[in-house]
């Protein structure tokens, strides 16, 4: 495990913040994927404390971030899950505003429905994307999501 960074106090620090048995494929995955305590401990706070080993994995491939999270919570997405926030696949990489790969955006039917439950247009497809990916600049995103602002 100590070839893939994961030292003992990475697997102290983890096991003390997980109510679950973590295997050592999972510890090597959330400390190669960046899970960090700091990470858990903000996702708590948002109110998110039972994340799974797995679901922690999922949302650092994804790219789910806390400021992500609060800017949903920003536009009233107070209770979105992650499922919701992970529902892309992508095969490639982004970093600081630039990717490379190839990418399959799957627009979440459910993500769409709880939109327009909130009163707001369906997004299109593009729309989902750019907010999903959060590689935008704010002002970006907010012409996306709401036109008549831009």
């Amino acid at each position: 495990m100590r070839i893939h960074g994961v030292s003992l106090d990475y697997i102290d620090e983890m096991r003390a913040y997980s109510n679950r048995r973590i295997s050592s494929e999972q510890l090597i995955s959330m400390c190669i994927h960046g899970v960090s305590p700091e990470f858990i401990e903000e996702l708590e706070a948002l109110g998110y404390d039972r994340v799974s080993p797995d679901e922690l994995i999922s949302m650092r491939i994804h790219g789910v971030t806390i400021s992500f999270i609060e800017r949903a919570r920003n536009r009233e997405f107070n209770d979105l899950s992650i499922d919701d926030m992970v529902s892309m696949l992508c095969e490639g990489w982004f970093r600081e505003g630039r990717g490379s790969g190839h990418f399959t955006f799957m627009p979440g039917e459910e993500f769409t429905d709880k939109l327009t439950r909130r009163g707001f247009d369906p997004p299109t497809d593009e729309q989902q994307f750019f907010m999903a990916l959060d590689s935008h600049t704010e002002s970006r995103r907010l012409r996306l999501v709401c036109p008549q602002n831009a």
